[in-house]
C-alpha cells in the first residue's frame, strides 16, 4: 500500500487539478475508482496545468484518493481576499503563481491580451483560470502606480524595480578574473 502525502510534504494544492472539473469528463470527484478512464482524465489535467509539482497519473491510488477526490477545498478566490484587503487599506502586488503563469504568456507572445490590466488585475484573471488553494500573495499599503496604457511612448519610460533581493554588483576593476570574490 503506498504512502498518502499531505499537501505540504508535495508543496502547494493550488498545483492539483480543482475536483470540480472532474464531472465535466464524467468522473466522480466524491469518490476515486482506479480505473483507466480516471487515469486518463488525471493524464489530462496532467497536461493541461501550468505547474504541477507531480506527475498523478505516475501516483498510487492512495494519494489520489486523498489528494484530488473527496473534500472540496473551500477556500476564496483571490479577488474576494483582496476585496477583504482593500477595505483594510492594504492593495494587491502580485501573487507568485500569476508571475510564474505570466513568464509562459511572455514567451509566448500573448501579453497584448492582459493589456490594459494592472499586475493585481493580471494575478485575479489567473486565479480564475487557475483557482488556487493557498495564496503567497504581496500586499502594501502604499497604491501601485499604473502606467498610461493609452500613451504608448510614456510606457517605454517604465522600468523594473529591483529590489535588494536581487542586487546585482559587478566585480571591482582591475585584476584577474580569478580573482574574484566567491
Amino acid at each position: 500500500m503506498g504512502h498518502a502525502r499531505t499537501g505540504s510534504e508535495r508543496g502547494d494544492s493550488s498545483e492539483s487539478p480543482d475536483p470540480r472539473s472532474l464531472p465535466l469528463f464524467g468522473v466522480n470527484p466524491d469518490e476515486f475508482h482506479d480505473t483507466k478512464r480516471s487515469r486518463a482524465v488525471l493524464a489530462i489535467h496532467d497536461s493541461i496545468m501550468v505547474h504541477p509539482s507531480v506527475n498523478l497519473t505516475d501516483e498510487t491510488p492512495e494519494y489520489i484518493a486523498s489528494d484530488i477526490f473527496g473534500p472540496l477545498n473551500q477556500s476564496l478566490p483571490l479577488r474576494e481576499w483582496s476585496r477583504m484587503c482593500r477595505d483594510a487599506g492594504l492593495h494587491l502586488r502580485s501573487n507568485f503563481y500569476a508571475n510564474i503563469s505570466l513568464r509562459e504568456v511572455l514567451n509566448r507572445g500573448q501579453q497584448p491580451l492582459l493589456m490594459p490590466r494592472s499586475r493585481a488585475e493580471v494575478s485575479e484573471l489567473f486565479d480564475v483560470i487557475q483557482p488556487g488553494t493557498f495564496y503567497r500573495a504581496v500586499y502594501s499599503r502604499r497604491r501601485p502606480k499604473e502606467p498610461d496604457w493609452a500613451d504608448g511612448r510614456s510606457l517605454l519610460d517604465w522600468k523594473p524595480v529591483i529590489s535588494s533581493l536581487f542586487k546585482f554588483e559587478w566585480p571591482a576593476a582591475g585584476g584577474a578574473w580569478h580573482n574574484l570574490k566567491q
